[in-house]
């Protein structure tokens, strides 16, 4: 199996959706938004993300409309771990302005299955930072757009980064 990993501004779940890659031992190419980028350097895990990959997209590299998205056919699935609330708020209203974005709605036209983890789908989640953790206090719009986006029904919605390896 060949996976698109899309790698979202979330430090929440990333070390355990790394760990999960590393175990799973599927081909992995990795798309990284700018933010993604940056909180994957800040939490020390970019280098393990890169070297899981068998090429590495960034945005701040290809924008947030390049050539990629017409070779999303070489891909069985298309993943978001972890999807930040803002990605999700995007996705559940249909707007593709950022590399992440743009891609999932092309793969959706295309029939693509697309996987996302969300953030935010609960009230309160302790995130890794830094080397111990804070409490993020989800936002009831954010939980809200988590649980209408896993309705609609268009991308499969998960609750583990090993659910959406399997």
């Amino acid at each position: 199996m060949k996976l698109l990993w899309c790698v979202t501004g979330a430090s929440h779940r990333l070390a355990e959706t790394v760990e999960a890659f590393a175990e799973a031992g599927v081909e992995v190419d990795v798309v990284f938004s700018t933010a993604g980028a940056d909180v994957a350097r800040q939490v020390g895990l970019h280098e393990k993300i890169c070297s899981l990959a068998s090429s590495v997209f960034p945005e701040t590299d290809v924008g947030v409309s390049p050539a990629l998205v017409t070779q999303l056919g070489g891909y069985d699935r298309i993943v978001v771990l972890p999807c930040t609330a803002n990605t999700v708020a995007k996705l559940r209203f249909g707007i593709a302005d950022t590399l992440i974005t743009n891609i999932i709605s092309q793969a959706l036209k295309k029939n693509k299955p697309v996987t996302v983890l969300p953030t935010d789908a609960v009230s309160l989640v302790e995130s890794p930072w830094r080397g111990g953790t804070t409490p993020i206090h989800c936002r009831d719009i954010d939980v809200e757009n988590a649980q209408t986006l896993k309705h609609l029904g268009e991308v499969t919605v998960v609750d583990s980064p090993a659910d959406a390896l399997r």
